[in-house]
């Protein structure tokens, strides 16, 4: 089973020492997403709706993970000194 609450990281950029957090969500289930390009043609993909109430594919994004692991991750790049932006 998948945890509900997750955390997603759009980016990390080395050098300017940037995280920008897309935002903390709930896991709302598997959905058929269309493929670029394709109109006819669909993928079975997670989605999440942010606390914004924003709904995102959670392919889309370089990094997703368990809310407390997310937490962790972002405390750590604060810990050595990168800017945290969150969307």
């Amino acid at each position: 089973m998948r945890t509900k609450e997750l955390g997603i990281i759009e980016s990390v950029d080395e050098k300017t020492k940037t995280v920008n957090l897309l935002g903390y969500g709930v896991y709302i289930g598997e959905h058929d997403k269309p493929v670029d390009g394709m109109d006819d043609i669909t993928v079975t993909t997670p989605k999440v709706r942010l606390e914004n109430g924003d709904e995102v594919w959670v392919d889309d994004y370089s990094f997703f993970s368990a809310k407390i692991s997310i937490e962790g991750i972002i405390a750590d790049y604060k810990n050595k000194g990168y800017t945290i932006n969150v969307k």
